[in-house]
């Protein structure tokens, strides 16, 4: 497996990149970059200096959590099966009252969650890949193989402490809440695969669908579950609860990152080389003068030592400039370091942001953006505002495989998220009237879209392989992204 990745719409203001950083157990260090390029018209006003780093940072969104391990649904079902196995050996081990038995617990309820998430939608995939009539013969094992999992999950429910209600028997019902809106989600994926056709098999089949989904509720409403589907409700509390599960099921994959401020101390040095220019440019100045021209201090002498400080003072104030805006050439803006939920670091990640023109860019990445006509005689004499993003990332092997023993960790999802409200500020009204001579010999009206192009090419590798550039296009208009088009793809040499 690969690094490999994904551009797709988070919502109507975010475009999301997923890149998946898998783990070479042959190397004790697995190391990736990830460059993103933002092609910006002039006329959007988004240059250097009206969009700050700090801007940018604000409307970055990231998160970094392990590949979700994959397990097959058919392997849930059995009774050896390792996942229930571990299962019922934490819950052994908190009955005893071993140390750390409590947090372990929720950690592989948790992972017990997720990958069971991941086996339902998976299957679920690999039935809507196939025609029609084999969909047909797969779906009902494929429900009986849900119920079963979720019987022998509530089954075990039986094996938990007696007593009053704790943080244990409150997270177990959390996971069967959760597991139960999961299953139903991919039951309708398929029913709705089906429908409206209804012949024969197919609306038994249907109707198997529909069964085991109101089984489903029908089991909530008995547990007093609050994610129950309400005809006649706005199911507020349905989405909130599913919403805030999913998140705290996810929480044990994602990684913690600590930040810090990169490149302070060669900042500072460069800062201190601009103040000492200045200062031998003065002093310079003061012995040149009085060596020269006068022998001892003088009316004269003070108003060229005054001169020469306000001259000492715009020095240092450009030079401090020019290496600040130029600091993320040569360095980048945060150094992090990515612990997993145990506090064990596992990895470090760089990253950085900066304005570069079209000409200061990569020429394989210039040529892959291949400007048309028009786009050089809307941008004029002038190119495109070219915005990077750059991240490096170092994952350290044994420490990740170690993170659960009982399952495979393959890999690391990297999660981007970028906000443009920022960039759709200047833009023109989304829609426009036109006019047009209808058939009938009157003036007809038509409405026109107005939308904006900002192209997005992301280069990537690792590993000592070759690095490899996806072009998209992101389709904008001052009401939100419209689409994100896909145009190309290449390995670079």
């Amino acid at each position: 497996m690969k690094l490999s990745g994904r551009v797709s719409q988070h919502d109507k203001y975010q475009v999301e990149v997923k890149f998946v950083c898998p783990l070479d157990r042959e190397r004790k260090v697995n190391d990736y970059h990830i460059d993103i390029f933002f092609f910006l018209p002039r006329h959007l006003g988004i240059n250097r200096h009206s969009y700050s780093r700090d801007q940018f940072y604000n409307d970055l969104t990231e998160y970094i959590r392990l590949k979700t391990p994959e397990v097959e649904i058919q392997e849930l079902v059995q009774e050896d099966s390792a996942v229930f196995k571990r299962l019922a050996d934490v819950f052994d081990s908190y009955r005893k009252g071993e140390p750390g038995a409590p947090e372990e617990c929720t950690r592989q309820l948790k992972m017990f969650c997720s990958v069971t998430k991941v086996a339902f939608r998976d299957g679920a995939a690999r039935i809507l890949e196939v025609s029609r009539k084999k969909r047909i013969e797969r779906i009902p094992d494929y429900l009986n193989h849900m119920d079963m999992v979720m019987a022998n999950y509530r089954k075990m429910r039986e094996t938990l402490p007696d007593g009053e209600p704790h943080f244990l028997q409150e997270m177990f019902d959390l996971v069967d809440e959760f597991l139960s809106l999961t299953a139903n989600t991919y039951k309708h994926l398929l029913w709705k695969s089906l429908t409206p056709e209804k012949r024969g098999t197919e609306s038994a089949v249907i109707d198997l669908i529909r069964e085991s989904v109101l089984r489903e509720i029908a089991y909530c409403k008995e547990r007093g579950y609050p994610s129950v589907p309400e005809p006649d409700g706005d199911n507020s509390e349905l989405l909130y609860r599913e919403s805030s599960i999913k998140k705290t099921m996810a929480s044990v994959l994602y990684l913690k990152v600590a930040m810090r401020e990169a490149g302070v101390l060669l900042e500072n040095i460069f800062l201190s080389v601009a103040a000492a220019i200045a200062m031998i440019f003065v002093t310079g100045i003061a012995f040149l003068w009085r060596g020269l021209f006068l022998e001892e201090f003088s009316l004269s002498f003070f108003i060229v030592w005054v001169i020469a400080y306000m001259f000492k003072d715009r020095i240092k104030a450009l030079l401090q400039k020019w290496f600040s805006s130029h600091k993320a050439s040569y360095s980048f803006d945060y150094n992090q370091k990515i612990f997993d939920s145990m506090g064990k670091k596992v990895g470090l990640c760089r990253e950085g942001v900066m304005f570069r023109s079209e000409e200061a860019t990569d020429s394989a990445i210039c040529e892959m953006r291949d400007r048309s006509s028009l786009s050089r005689h809307v941008n004029g004499p002038l190119s495109e505002e070219v915005l990077t993003f750059r991240k490096r990332i170092e994952l350290y092997t044994k420490p990740c495989e170690d993170i659960f023993q009982v399952f495979r960790v393959d890999g690391v999802n990297d999660i981007i998220r970028f906000n443009v409200r920022e960039w759709l500020r200047k833009m023109d009204n989304p829609v426009r009237q036109m006019f047009y001579p209808a058939e009938d010999g009157s003036l007809g009206v038509l409405k026109a879209k107005r939308l904006y192009h900002v192209n997005m090419l992301i280069r990537y590798g690792g590993n000592g392989r070759p690095d490899e550039c996806m072009r998209f296009r992101l389709v904008l208009a001052r009401n939100g992204i419209k689409d994100v088009e896909y145009v190309s793809h290449k390995v670079l040499e």
